[in-house]
Order: C-alpha cells, then sequence, then structure tokens
C-alpha cells in the first residue's frame, strides 16, 4: 500500500509542476502569417481577385493540417465570397505561399 501511496505523491507533484510552469503535454503549435496583398483585376467585366500571402511554422510541432480562410468584399463592406487555402504536414521553421482566389463568375 505504500507503494501506491508514493506513487500517487510523485504523480500529485509531477501534475503541480506542470501546472505551475505553464510546461504541457502538448507539442507547442503556431502559424504565422508574414505578409499578405490583395491583387484584383477586371478583364472584360470579370473581377478577379487573390489573396497571396507567406506563412511559417514558428511552432515546434508539425502541423498535419492548417488553413487559412480568406474573406472577399465588396466596396458597401458586405461578404460575397470566403475560401480556404489548406496545407498538410508543415514542419517547424517551414514556409508557405498560398494563395485565396475569387472571381465574380464564381458568385
Amino acid at each position: 500500500m505504500n507503494k501506491i501511496h508514493l506513487w500517487l505523491l510523485i504523480f500529485l507533484i509531477m501534475v503541480l509542476i506542470f501546472i505551475a510552469t505553464g510546461c504541457s503535454l502538448l507539442p507547442n503549435t503556431s502559424l504565422e502569417i508574414l505578409q499578405y496583398s490583395l491583387e484584383k483585376r477586371v478583364v472584360e467585366g470579370e473581377l478577379t481577385a487573390q489573396i497571396v500571402g507567406v506563412a511559417h511554422n514558428d511552432g515546434s510541432a508539425r502541423l498535419e493540417y492548417a488553413d487559412i480562410e480568406g474573406n472577399f468584399y465588396d466596396k458597401d463592406g458586405t461578404l460575397v465570397y470566403s475560401a480556404v487555402a489548406s496545407i498538410n504536414n508543415l514542419d517547424p521553421g517551414q514556409i508557405w505561399e498560398f494563395t485565396i482566389s475569387y472571381s465574380s463568375l464564381a458568385r
């Protein structure tokens, strides 16, 4: 019985240490958008737009899946289109160049 109490005490101490120091058993995952811009063109009355950017896995673990949502608004501020760029298996320190496209024909 004393052995079980000792293991429980060790477990409780470890849990308190993790709580007190902010340590986590989960890996540190983070996706930082380094830059982005909006590129627009009108050809024969059709509007095409792209959000072009660069993101960086600045965490310490591989991102098995990540996505970035892009929203396109008209001149009045009304949402007209929303799309997502996705990537699988983005390693720590890896850079991802993404593009999210919109065409007025898609409406």
